[in-house]
């Protein structure tokens, strides 16, 4: 679908979600014994700024996260743009690489972590 939209002629700002808190405010029940990985809808604590709510103190690498989403939403919000001063650049999807936004403990572009899988499902998908 992305790359049907930047075919278009608009900007398409891809991300990937992977962080994984280092709290015990919002953690998840581990399945046998591992952590999944971030929830579907996980990065909406951070777009929102509501870790600071939970009666828990908050570590500072999640208030750092936390920190560069806002930026990037409310930055996209005011401009159609998530790129500002101080921040890793977040490049459009040119839907010729598979280069993305990567939200994480180290926020920036990298290989898509589903790249394998996206592959897949584009050669078998006729």
């Amino acid at each position: 679908m992305a790359g049907d939209i930047t075919r278009s002629g608009a900007k398409v700002y891809l991300y990937y979600f992977a962080y994984q808190d280092g709290g015990v405010y919002d953690t998840e029940t581990p399945t046998l014994g591992l952590r999944l990985g971030a929830d579907h809808g996980g990065e909406l604590w951070y777009v929102f700024g509501v870790l600071n709510h939970w009666k828990t103190a908050v570590p500072e690498a999640d208030l750092k996260v936390q920190n560069s989403v806002m930026s990037y939403w409310t930055n996209f919000a005011k401009t159609l743009d998530p790129n500002a001063h101080g921040l890793p650049t977040w490049k459009p999807f040119s839907g010729s690489e598979n280069e993305i936004m990567v939200l994480d403990q180290n926020v920036g572009m990298q290989a898509h972590p589903r790249a394998a899988q996206i592959d897949f499902f584009q050669v078998h998908a006729k």
